[in-house]
């Protein structure tokens, strides 16, 4: 099944009530709406956030995958596929439609990427954090497009998600 969010104010975006994550993505202010998935066993989330740039048409994803739900900080590696790994990680896609623009992956230094849990309620099916990332675009799923930054840096990022 796919579901697809197009252009809409937060208070028309159904993606609003379930999460959002803000941060500094290469000096700009972006901000991104989701949610979490609970593990089967109850010890990691994995979170997806989108946002949607009307103005050119393109959808911004980042996925955070194997995420405990003990609090701490936890350094992040780029994803295996098939995700065989139960370490935690991260990925960010640039889709115009229905066509990936742009895949990118964490540096190969975990010090550049880091997410941190500050609240996990089970009970209240809710997670917060911070983070920060450095990706670069991956080459290895085909060509860059043109225009798209070869690096994005997110500082100073929060997220809170309700946990499904």
């Amino acid at each position: 099944m796919v579901i697809l969010i197009t252009g809409c104010a937060e208070e028309d975006n159904p993606l609003a009530d379930l999460g959002e994550t803000t941060a500094i993505l290469n000096d700009y202010e972006w901000e991104a709406f989701g949610g979490a998935t609970l593990s089967e066993d109850g010890t990691m989330v994995s979170m997806q956030f989108r946002s949607f740039s009307s103005r050119i048409s393109i959808e911004h994803i980042l996925q955070f995958h194997n995420i405990p739900t003990d609090l701490g900080r936890y350094d992040l590696v780029a994803p295996t596929f098939p995700d065989t790994s139960s370490l935690p990680s991260a990925r960010y896609y640039l889709y115009d439609v229905d066509v990936i623009l742009d895949s990118y992956a964490l540096t190969p230094s975990t010090v550049d990427s880091w997410l941190e849990v500050d609240y996990y309620d089970a009970q209240a099916r809710s997670i917060e954090g911070r983070y920060e990332l450095r990706f670069v675009v991956d080459h290895s799923s085909g060509e860059s497009s043109i225009g798209n930054p070869s690096e994005l840096f997110f500082e100073s990022g929060t997220f809170s998600a309700t946990v499904d």
